[in-house]
Formats: structure tokens, C-alpha cells, sequence
């Protein structure tokens, strides 16, 4: 190829300079995150651009891991681009209606054992309306090319060449700035038509249309006009072709956006007792009972009705020795995680302490625990080191500051006292009604606007019903349940990060609470939990009781 055109840059996919130093791309698939702002450092950054012809994104509905790789990407010149994993789903079009309901598992290989599991699941049921059989399910677009909104939104929005970070204007001397990056490599943003409109309230005030000049890869300061009485500047680029390149929402500066379900109204002083058995505190018409030997609210009640049933749960999720360490995904460098053994296991107290005072106008309740875990499992599990597994220990506190208009502020600490590990989660869980069965949130989110139905929208409803009920949502500023009750609980930050997700079964609605959340995969984005004993794991939210059930 070089002998017929010198020009014409050579790849060859993960064979980089040093296995071929012919080729022109630095080349990787699945790097991690820090791996991939290190490559910057290299010596071949001088003659080798970077390029990943593979990379996580499309399977992450929420684009977590899409936007981790791109703020990387976007931000250099070193980096000429990434080939996303995947574009489009693997299927089969079966045009033999008489064989849509046939599966074939798919057969070993013929060196393998005798009795031998397949490898693969061979080829699945094809679906009965429209004879597709799927054959890999990650794409952003079907196999027959219709696009799945949630993924392909995230793509939109990512590969955007305008890029706006800001949440909020500031309006002064009769002008709203806002800085507009331009990602393009060779074209001015001025090619792009801007439609700016102001609102107040929902209802459009001023709008017009301007160019915003910006040479490539550079960011400037836009101005549009301010309007008396704005709450919002929605921004849209429009390409000449008549396409929406990108669209934002922004809040003028204070706007504390959508609030959270008021806090009922004190009706007196916290009533604060303790018997042999239970701490009870009385707010607001509240009544919270908390088991003094398990150190658990047995019933939190607002007017004979039930809104908590259960909790504080230590929930950690699986846990891993550190031996058992991140395994990368394929091509090497990827993100996962090392199972636990026999899955998540129940954590056990012991030493349990439990006290209780008034502190000014509040009722202070304070639990103080060991904890251990007993793991269960059947070897061989040749990866990890075993020894020691039933010692896992870790000494733990938290404690209940409820006001008089029944908010309880929550804050915990673990001290993990045994050898290093890893967690899959790092918080509280709580039980609810099973008649809990409408969430409503507000989050922080990486785009201020979405098509409907996104699970990753800053601000919506849901019922139990929906998909989207029990997915993990970050950065949440506040999250209410509700149902059939005339009350419902909110929770609220408290200065720690709060991400949050719901599980719903016969028993009842689990809230899990959490200052961590690992990723669940290579493709998704989530936090690394390191169980030391030199760093302590730490949280807190808000709990409150608020009027407004169905």
C-alpha cells in the first residue's frame, strides 16, 4: 500500500510502532481511563497519533463511559479519534416463518470433552412478528439499523462539535455569556445557525437567531441578549442542512431547580424516649422506633402510616480480596471485577452500642458496631488467595439527627479493620412499603436535555412498572417515594456524593443509599472501592418525611 501511495496512512490493528513501526496510529482497544491520559506522556505522541479501534460506550445507556473516553479524546491533539464497540447490533433476518420458533444451541468443538457444554448459545429463537433472530445485543442502532434512542442520544450528544458545559448564565449589562466550545477541526461554529430563546415560567419570552464565531478547536465567550424576567436560555445550533447539531437548557444563576417535596411543618418540640428495647423519637406527627440491640429502625410512621420499615442495612455489595484484583476486558487494559465468593454476603453485628440524647432542639441517635462477614463457598476458586476470608472485619458508626419537622440527617463511617479488599457498593439500604410505587428525582446529569423516557433525564416520575424505576442514578440532589400512603420518604444530599436505586418485590421497596457505586462491567463508569484500613469509607444524606402520597 505504501509502495502505491506513499501519502496514505498504514494501521494494523493493535500492532502499534512497536510490534510495526511502519504503521502510522498508536493503536489500542478497551484502554482504561488513566491509561489512556497517560498515553500523552509517550515518546511516540512526537511521530504516532492515538487512536482506539475499539472502545466501550454503546452498551452504558447512560453514556458514563462514552463521556469518560471522550473528555479524554476531545481534550488533546494527540488523540485522532475512536471506533465505537458497537454501532450496530449483530442479528440474522430469517425469511422462513416455519423456523422462527427453532433454537439451536450452537455444538462444541470437536477436540472438546466428551459431554461437553457449547461454548456459545448457538443461534437464539427469532422474534415471531418480524423473523429477526439477535445475535448481539450492544449496538446504537438494531441490526436492521432503527436507532435506540437512549444510546444513539448519548452518541449525539457526545460527538457533538458543540460542546457546552455550562448549567447556568449569568446575566449582566443586559447580556447572557456563555462559553461555547468548538470542536471542529477545519470549520467556524459561524457556519452554524444559533437559535437562542428566553423563557420564564415554560413560556417563550424573546427568541432570534445568530452566528457565534469560533475558529476550530477553539472556546469563546457567546453573548445573547438577556430578557426582563428570565429564568432560561435554550440554545440550539441548527447545521445548514437543516439537522440539529446540539441543543442546551440554562438555568439563570441561583435557580436552585425542580424542588423536592416539602418537609412537614414542626408541631411542637422532638419528643426523645428509651426503654429497655427501643429509642423512640416523635416529630411532626412522626413516630420513629429503633431496635436498641440491632441498632434498626423497626417502624418510622407518619399519622399511623407506615413509611419506613426497616434500616439502616450496611450494604456493601460483593466483596472481593484484593488479590483478586480488576481484570481487563478483551483486548486487555478494560475494566471489570473479580467475583466474590458465593456471590454477596450477609453482613453480621456484634458489640452493638446504641445511645441516645437531645442535642439543642434535635434527638441525636448513635450506633456504634463491629462487623463481620462469613463467607460461604465452594473451591476450587484458583484466582484468589482464601485464607482468611471468614475475617473480614470492619467497625462501624452512624448516626440519626432528626429535627423537629421529622428530617433525620444521616452520616456513617466504616473503619475496615482486616486485610484489603474491594466493594461493589458503599452505603445504606432501607425497607419501604410494597405499596411504594412511584420515585420521582432530580440529578445532576451530564446534558441538560434528553428525549423522553431517558433514564438518564436530570428530573422525572416513575412508577414501579417501569424499567426505569430500578436503575442507579448518580449525583442525586434529591429522590421521593411514594404510593398508596398520604406520606412518603425523601431522600437528599448532605455534602457527600448520593447516588441512589430502588428494588422492588413482594416484601416490600428496597432504597439503596450509597456514596459509591462500582461499574458493573468493563462498560460501564462507576468508582473504585478500596476497602483499607488507612482510609475509612464515609457517607451522608438527608432522610424526610413528606405529605403527598396518591
Amino acid at each position: 500500500m505504501k509502495a502505491h501511495d506513499p501519502t496514505r496512512p498504514a494501521l494494523i490493528s493493535q500492532q502499534g510502532p512497536g510490534p510495526n513501526p511502519r504503521t502510522d496510529f498508536d493503536d489500542y482497544h478497551y484502554p482504561s481511563v488513566p491509561s489512556l491520559k497517560a498515553m500523552t506522556n509517550s515518546p511516540n505522541r512526537a511521530k504516532y497519533p492515538v487512536i482506539l479501534t475499539e472502545y466501550a460506550g454503546a452498551q452504558d445507556a447512560w453514556g458514563h463511559a462514552l463521556i469518560e473516553n471522550w473528555d479524554v479524546i476531545s481534550s488533546s491533539d494527540d488523540y485522532s479519534g475512536a471506533f465505537i464497540w458497537e454501532w450496530q447490533d449483530q442479528g440474522q433476518l430469517d425469511k422462513f416463518p416455519e423456523r422462527w420458533s427453532i433454537h439451536s444451541p450452537g455444538a462444541p468443538p470437536a477436540d472438546a470433552t466428551p459431554g461437553a457444554a457449547p461454548p456459545i448459545s448457538g443461534i437464539p429463537t427469532a422474534n415471531l412478528t418480524t423473523g429477526m433472530r439477535p445475535a448481539g445485543g450492544g449496538g446504537t442502532v438494531t441490526a436492521d439499523r432503527q436507532i435506540k434512542p437512549m444510546p444513539f442520544w448519548n452518541l449525539k450528544m457526545e460527538y457533538s462539535p458543540v460542546n457546552i458545559t455550562a448549567r447556568e448564565v449569568d446575566m449582566a449589562s443586559g447580556q447572557c455569556a456563555v462559553p461555547i466550545q468548538n470542536r471542529y477541526s477545519f470549520t467556524d461554529l459561524a457556519e452554524l445557525t444559533c437559535r437562542w430563546q428566553a423563557f420564564a415560567g415554560g413560556k417563550a419570552l424573546a427568541g432570534g437567531e445568530s452566528q457565534v464565531a469560533a475558529k476550530p478547536r477553539s472556546t469563546v465567550n457567546a453573548s445573547f441578549p438577556a430578557t426582563a424576567g428570565m429564568d432560561t436560555l435554550r440554545l440550539e445550533f441548527i447545521h445548514p442542512d437543516g439537522r440539529s447539531i446540539c441543543a442546551t437548557t440554562l438555568h439563570t444563576k441561583g435557580d436552585p431547580g425542580p424542588a423536592a417535596p416539602a418537609a412537614l411543618a414542626a408541631k411542637g418540640p422532638v419528643r426523645l424516649s428509651e426503654t429497655e428495647q427501643n429509642v423512640t423519637v416523635e416529630a411532626a406527627g412522626t413516630q420513629l422506633v429503633l431496635d436498641k440491640h440491632t441498632g434498626q429502625i423497626t417502624s418510622w410512621r407518619a399519622d399511623g402510616q407506615d413509611v419506613i420499615l426497616g434500616g439502616p442495612i450496611l450494604n456493601l455489595g460483593d466483596i472481593s480480596p484484593a488479590a483478586a484484583g480488576r481484570r481487563g476486558g478483551a483486548g486487555g487494559g478494560g475494566r471489570g471485577r473479580g467475583a466474590a465468593p458465593g456471590g454477596a454476603q450477609p453482613l453480621h453485628y456484634s458489640n452493638l452500642v446504641v445511645t441516645a440524647s437531645m442535642v439543642g432542639s434535635n434527638a441525636r441517635i448513635a450506633v456504634t458496631a463491629d462487623v463481620y462477614q462469613v463467607f460461604s463457598y465452594t473451591p476450587p476458586l484458583p484466582y484468589i488467595n482464601l485464607d482468611g476470608l471468614n475475617e473480614l472485619k470492619a467497625q462501624l458508626t452512624y448516626t440519626f439527627d432528626i429535627s423537629p419537622d421529622a428530617q433525620a440527617d444521616v452520616t456513617w463511617n466504616l473503619a475496615w479493620k482486616a486485610a484489603d479488599a474491594t466493594a461493589h457498593e458503599a452505603g445504606f439500604k432501607f425497607l419501604l412499603p410494597a405499596t411504594t410505587d412511584r420515585m420521582s428525582w432530580f440529578s445532576e446529569s451530564r446534558w441538560t436535555e434528553y428525549p423522553p423516557g431517558h433514564i438518564a433525564s436530570p428530573y422525572g416520575s416513575v412508577t414501579s412498572k417501569d424499567a426505569a424505576f430500578g436503575v442507579t442514578r448518580r449525583d442525586v440532589h434529591w429522590m421521593s417515594l411514594s404510593g398508596a400512603s398520604d406520606f412518603g420518604v425523601v431522600a437528599l444530599g448532605l455534602g457527600k456524593p448520593l447516588h441512589a436505586h430502588e428494588q422492588a418485590d413482594n416484601n416490600g421497596v428496597t432504597l439503596f443509599l450509597s456514596s459509591a457505586i462500582a461499574p458493573a462491567s468493563m462498560f460501564a463508569a462507576g468508582d473504585d472501592i478500596r476497602l483499607t484500613q488507612s482510609t475509612p469509607l464515609t457517607g451522608a444524606f438527608r432522610l424526610r418525611v413528606a405529605s403527598g402520597g396518591k
